[in-house]
């Protein structure tokens, strides 16, 4: 996880942080247990780089494969802080704190990350297409 500056749950997503700036924000639909994906967010600097849903991805820069790259760093951190609290490396006040939410929605992603990698989500020319008003969901996190 060297790649990954930070990572955790804040303002209503999965955050994740990498070192060279790019940021990853995975949106839950609001109340669903077990978490179901909105979308997830890639950003560069306040700059949309991503957005992908479990069916539909739109990018002006990046190709699924560059998307499930991050996706897939995000998931790995994802696993390896679970091992670690099983293991007992983390306290279970941490746990609750600062990791569950972001395990509980990352371990969701799997499917999403899947369908990248294999570039089978549909390419949408905007984000307005992807049914979701992004703009309006980012701002209201």
């Amino acid at each position: 996880m060297a790649e990954i500056q930070a990572f955790g749950f804040r303002e209503a997503a999965a955050d994740t942080v990498f070192a060279d700036g790019i940021r990853l924000r995975v949106f839950p639909v609001e109340g669903t247990n077990p978490a179901v994906i909105e979308g997830c967010l890639v950003t560069e600097r306040d700059r949309w780089v991503a957005v992908a849903s479990p069916k539909a991805y739109w990018s002006d820069a990046w190709d699924q494969g560059a998307f499930a790259t991050r996706l897939g760093q995000a998931v790995e951190a994802e696993r390896q802080v679970y091992r670690a609290y099983r293991a007992g490396r983390i306290q279970e006040d941490q746990w609750q704190r600062s990791f569950r939410m972001f395990w509980k929605v990352m371990i969701r992603c799997r499917a999403i990350l899947g369908s990248a990698e294999v570039g089978a989500l549909a390419a949408v020319e905007s984000v307005e297409e992807m049914g979701v008003d992004w703009r309006e969901r980012i701002a209201d996190a």
